[in-house]
């Protein structure tokens, strides 16, 4: 009886895990700067086209140190909303179950440690043969248990087309603080039953997962098209444009740097206090939340000769939020509102503070508010939102039929203001 009721509970454990969102994370805090990217693509998005057999991911990270370690990967096939599905791995991978990353480098000059760890996605080991979600983790010691670090990727199927375009005058306000995403996906290439209950869309807002509109209801079947027009489902805050952190060289003080210094061994960044952008809208060209690590001076290699940099961010404050939690949010943090970038009210400063190890390079990042028991940032309190604001928005549609067991992802799109 206790075996049995011991097997219940870790099969009850693993469901629930399973059934969890799945996110892009470092679960290890020696691990830094985890860039995915795919070189043939303009926005260096982590996805991939399934009728290019020469597509391939560049994943890439450091561990803070010379050491060696022994780390593997693997690949997790997940549903639409990124919980983890029930296909074997046979499935969805041609290859071996795990691979070993053998391309590394220590650092060069620097004052901080780390290695250097990079391999592809796919290769000769391992293929993935159906589109969809992918989750690629990263552990230790050929211990799947173990995960360092994990990165979403998608491989799509091109069987639909989609039209969209974004527009400022919404079903909430006109020309005013948000913008609407009106699209259509064509079916004609593919024979789809029930596109109301078979397809899922979803729209990612600049690589945000905090604000994505997923499960979003069409407003229009006709033959070979399905139409999502006016839904408020695909409203978003505009926000503002990103605000801009450049440390790509220690000699040089841009944007909101006030200082840099080395101090203790290593070098700190002081930045100017921030204030709110609520009353005017910042036109400049921004990443939309990307980072890019790079040093402004002549170096072999930048991700083995960039060092790493304390970043120190101050926002005054005379009162903290009582009934909000505040965050610093862009790439370099995976876009996580958890406590990994959540600032601190500090009462002997009256602000906020918080402080990131970043390696050299150029941020993008902006200040978001979430209240308490809400899962989704506002830009208002601080960064504003202005129709005008240059946002990159990514549409991914997703093909169940009724006695299908995954969901394919069988369009994608990228649209910009």
């Amino acid at each position: 009886m206790r075996k049995t009721f011991t097997v219940c509970i870790l099969l009850c454990c693993c469901l629930i895990i399973s059934a969890q969102t799945q996110y892009t994370q470092i679960f290890d805090p020696h691990f830094k700067t985890l860039e995915v990217k795919n070189l043939t693509s303009r926005y260096n998005h982590p996805v991939l086209d399934m009728s290019n057999a020469d597509d391939y991911l560049t994943i890439s990270f450091d561990e803070l140190s010379h050491d060696m370690r022994n780390l593997s990967y693997t690949a997790v096939h997940c549903n639409a909303d990124w919980s983890i599905d029930n296909l074997s791995r046979f499935e969805y991978i041609d290859g071996a179950e795990y691979a070993e990353i053998t391309d590394y480098e220590t650092s060069v000059n620097t004052y901080v440690a780390y290695t250097h760890y990079q391999f592809r996605f796919p290769n000769e080991e391992m293929r993935p043969i159906v589109s969809g979600n992918f989750l690629i983790r990263i552990y230790e010691d050929s211990d799947p248990d173990k995960i360092l670090l994990q990165t979403r990727c998608h491989l799509v199927d091109m069987r639909t087309g989609i039209n969209a375009n974004i527009r400022a005058n919404t079903d909430i306000d006109l020309v005013g603080k948000h913008q609407q995403i009106d699209f259509e996906v064509t079916t004609d290439r593919m024979n789809i039953l029930n596109p109301a209950s078979d397809l899922k869309t979803v729209i990612r807002q600049n690589g945000r997962t905090d604000n994505e509109a997923f499960g979003i209801k069409p407003t229009a079947l006709f033959s070979g098209k399905v139409s999502y027009a006016n839904s408020r489902e695909c409203i978003f805050e505009a926000g503002n444009e990103y605000r801009i952190l450049d440390i790509s060289n220690r000699y040089v003080k841009d944007f909101d740097v006030k200082d840099i210094l080395l101090t203790g061994g290593m070098f700190h960044v002081e930045m100017l206090d921030a204030h709110p952008r609520t009353t005017k809208y910042d036109y400049y060209t921004d990443a939309d939340g990307k980072f890019i690590i790079n040093l402004q001076r002549n170096a072999y290699d930048d991700q083995t000769e960039a060092d790493y940099y304390w970043v120190h961010f101050f926002l005054p404050a005379e009162t903290p939020f009582f009934d909000s939690r505040l965050f610093v949010a862009g790439d370099f943090d995976q876009q996580l509102l958890n406590h990994d970038n959540e600032m601190e009210y500090d009462a002997a400063l009256n602000g906020y503070r918080a402080s990131f190890l970043l390696k050299q390079g150029g941020y993008n990042y902006l200040y978001l508010l979430k209240k308490k028991g809400e899962q989704q940032g506002s830009c208002l309190p601080f960064e504003g939102s202005f129709w005008q604001t240059e946002n990159e928005y990514e549409i991914f549609v997703y093909y169940r039929p009724i006695q299908g067991r995954f969901d394919q992802l069988v369009g994608y799109k990228i649209v910009r203001n």
